[in-house]
């Protein structure tokens, strides 16, 4: 039986990061679009202003979390509540297993590029292209998370962040991950979509060679691509740059 209070503090850390004047500028690398962004934020920090004032925030989340969806699925309708739902399932990293297969094949497939030519040569060729896909995504990333490291944080932040005993740099390395680990489902998607299942299971045999070869185990490699199953839906809508409307006002 799942951890309802887990979900909770789940829900509860992903209505905090939305939150944020330091995540709005990279919310399509978070996959979040939204329209009536600006409505949107101010309208969650006034029930997480009043939560906190009320002590809600930190004694009953599960309260906060329904009057919050509740809220949404009002403006956003049950479609917009549905993505919503399955980013935060899928997309959020919230620390432990959170995202492990984009963790290990975003790795592989930096090894596997580096060791040059391997059969079959397809492979080779393919793990170039996402590499160069992925450390194109990832270096503007960078660039453009470097050029706001040094802002101060904003008023709000600066009251939200200390609740979790988090900072700029804190908040800086999740977004970071998060979006990186978007960028590899995008790269991805670009070039190993087509892949037949066959293709798949000698793509799984070499990179499971690899993974030996830098030490680690087996059982720690998942099987590439799965993650389609749960998660093509969100990239098709991240590719697309999909907004979601709002189905109010």
């Amino acid at each position: 039986m799942p951890n309802l209070a887990i979900a909770e503090e789940r829900w509860l850390a992903t209505w905090r990061l939305l939150s944020l004047d330091r995540a709005r500028p990279f919310f399509p690398d978070l996959w979040i679009r939204l329209d009536g962004e600006d409505l949107f934020v101010a309208e969650l920090r006034s029930f997480i202003d009043l939560a906190l004032r009320s002590k809600e925030y930190h004694r009953e989340p599960g309260s906060l979390h329904f009057r919050l969806a509740k809220w949404f699925i009002g403006n956003y309708g049950r479609t917009g509540y549905t993505y919503l739902s399955a980013w935060v399932l899928h997309i959020f990293a919230h620390g432990g297993p959170d995202r492990m297969p984009e963790k290990v094949w975003s790795s592989l497939v930096q090894h596997m590029a580096a060791k040059g030519p391997m059969p079959p040569d397809w492979i080779s060729t393919m793990m170039e292209d996402v590499k160069r896909i992925l450390n194109d995504r990832d270096d503007d990333l960078e660039s453009r998370m470097e050029a706001r490291r040094s802002s101060p944080l904003s008023a709000w932040d600066s009251q939200v962040l200390p609740i979790y005993s988090s900072n700029a740099e804190a908040i800086d390395t999740e977004i970071a991950l998060i979006s990186s680990y978007n960028n590899f489902l995008l790269a991805w998607s670009q070039t190993c979509a087509g892949l037949t299942y066959d293709q798949l299971r000698e793509l799984d045999r070499r990179g499971r060679i690899v993974a030996a070869e830098i030490g680690w185990r087996d059982h720690d490699v998942p099987f590439p691509g799965n993650w389609v199953f749960d998660l093509d839906d969100l990239i098709d809508a991240a590719a697309g740059g999909k907004v979601i409307p709002l189905t109010s006002g």
